[in-house]
């Protein structure tokens, strides 16, 4: 929402307010993409405290003086700058960069390392190289968009051995497997832009190819988020596995449909992967996505829902597990994993803070097995919006 002004005299001064998308482009005199990219990111979030942010703002700071000089040549707004310059406005910054070195491969999937954020609603920065290996553009990221119907993300895995070491030995892909597009401004090229996810992808060294390929990302998060979303997703696949064994070893007459499904999948290690969507939600907006019913029309009592709530902290990680089939048709989950966002230490079992299986809560702290009426799968987690949204 921005506050807009059409001042007709300076006594008439008619003000409203808008919805929309903040945009804007580089003027190559006094600005470049890194500018125009910053103003994007932060003016499209509410960030009200800091204002609206402009490229001569950015220019202070960086101490960049225009008035001697109109055109400054080789202007070159590095990431260290950009990230400079949002810790000095108080925000907490991550910038990552998706190689060890630059004579190696890449070491992690950049679309897969976005994509906890994104669905975190965190403001994201790419930067990518161009024609020449020293040459880069920076665009942020609003979204992304969502094929259910590609063929990829199961058939690698049943198929063949090629996919990365973790997702084998665990059975299972991310949801950002079935991403397609980020939803991208470029001030080059305008708003609301569908950029294809393998367009920037290469499991080749950046000397062998260095044009057009995913380099960096800066990402703002919340300042208490310590815990990696990287290490909250691994971990809390480790651990679901370990509870439905827990489950089963503790009462085999118990154990409904939906646990069975998930412990064949775990003992048998099937083709077919399990779908694991990490994010980083509120106590407060959790607490709103217990009012659905899952696929057996149940919903939870109230009863429930306080001890599910009971003993979250504000905010946390939310590793959601599924099947392939009920997240591409259904947009359900069977599983969720609870994990502390705040942890100074990758200490798995420390961090682990609850669990929720079908027909099942499995708390932690009280080192005990709370049956739950919901034992079907249940909707995924989504972000309650005042006004209405498509995000599939």
């Amino acid at each position: 929402m921005f506050d807009c002004q059409i001042k007709c005299s300076d006594k008439d001064i008619y003000t409203y307010k808008i919805f929309g998308s903040y945009f804007c482009q580089q003027n190559s005199f006094t600005s470049v993409c890194g500018h125009a990219a910053l103003c994007m990111t932060i003016n499209n979030t509410d960030l009200s405290k800091i204002g609206i942010i402009t490229a001569e703002r950015l220019n202070k700071f960086l101490r960049i003086d225009h008035k001697s000089k109109r055109i400054r040549e080789n202007i070159n707004i590095l990431d260290t700058d950009i990230i400079s310059f949002l810790e000095s406005m108080g925000l907490s910054v991550v910038g990552k960069k998706f190689f060890e070195n630059l004579d190696g491969k890449p070491v992690i999937d950049y679309s897969e390392y976005l994509y906890r954020y994104i669905e975190s609603r965190h403001p994201c920065l790419l930067i990518f190289t161009t024609k020449g290996k020293n040459e880069m553009h920076i665009v942020p990221i609003l979204g992304h968009t969502l094929n259910t119907d590609l063929w990829k993300p199961e058939a690698e895995i049943a198929y063949s051995n090629i996919v990365e070491t973790e997702a084998l030995k665990f059975n299972y892909r991310s949801a950002s497997a079935w991403v397609d597009h980020f939803l991208i401004h470029d001030d080059t090229f305008g708003m609301y832009s569908c950029l294809p996810v393998d367009l920037l992808r290469r499991t080749t060294s950046f000397k062998s190819e260095p044009s057009f390929r995913a380099m960096k990302a800066i990402i703002i998060k919340p300042k208490n988020v310590k815990t990696p979303a990287w290490e909250a997703e691994k971990n809390s696949i480790e651990i679901m596995e370990d509870n439905i064994i827990d489950v089963i070893n503790l009462s085999r007459d118990a154990v409904n449909f939906w646990i069975h499904e998930l412990a064949a999948y775990v003992f048998n290690k099937l083709n077919t992967p399990f779908v694991v969507r990490t994010l980083l939600v509120t106590k407060e907006d959790y607490h709103k996505n217990l009012n659905h019913r899952d696929f057996g029309d149940i919903m939870f009592t109230i009863e429930e829902k306080k001890e599910i709530m009971e003993g979250l902290s504000e905010i946390f990680w939310l590793t959601e597990i599924t099947l392939p089939d009920l997240y591409t048709a259904n947009k359900t989950k069977l599983v969720d994993i609870f994990y502390k966002s705040d942890a100074d230490r990758d200490v798995r079992d420390e961090n682990w803070i609850q669990t929720r299986l079908p027909g099942f809560l499995i708390k932690k702290s009280k080192k005990t097995f709370v049956p739950l009426g919901v034992s079907s799968h249940y909707p995924l987690f989504r972000f309650k919006e005042a006004h209405e949204i498509y995000e599939w």
